[in-house]
C-alpha cells in the first residue's frame, strides 16, 4: 500500500489552509538537506498544480534550510564567581 503523492499532499495542505511554511519549518525536521528536499518537492508540485501562493511561501524556505551560524561561537564560556562567606553567628545569638 502506497501513501499519497506529493501533489495529493499539497492539495490537502491548500484545501485545509495549512501554512506550508509550518510544514517546511517544523522543528522536528533537523536536517537542512531534508528541509531543502521537502521544499523542492512541494515547489515542483505547486508549479504543476498552479499554486502561486505556495511558491511565494516556499521562496522563503531557503533561509530556513541554511543553518544559522552561532553568533556566540567566539565568546568563551564563563563560570559564575563564587565567594565563600564565613559568618560567626555566635555573636549574633546574644541579641535574640
Amino acid at each position: 500500500m502506497e501513501g499519497p503523492t506529493p501533489g495529493e499532499l499539497l492539495s490537502k495542505i491548500v484545501e485545509r489552509n495549512i501554512p506550508v511554511m509550518s510544514i517546511v519549518s517544523n522543528p522536528v525536521i533537523e536536517s537542512p538537506e531534508v528541509v531543502s528536499d521537502i521544499a523542492k518537492a512541494l515547489s515542483s508540485e505547486a508549479i504543476n498544480l498552479g499554486f502561486k501562493g505556495i511558491l511565494e511561501q516556499l521562496g522563503r524556505s531557503s533561509d530556513i534550510a541554511t543553518p544559522n551560524e552561532d553568533d556566540f561561537a567566539d565568546v568563551p564560556d564563563v563560570m559564575p564567581v563564587r565567594k565563600e562567606v564565613v559568618c560567626d553567628i555566635s555573636s549574633h545569638l546574644n541579641y535574640l
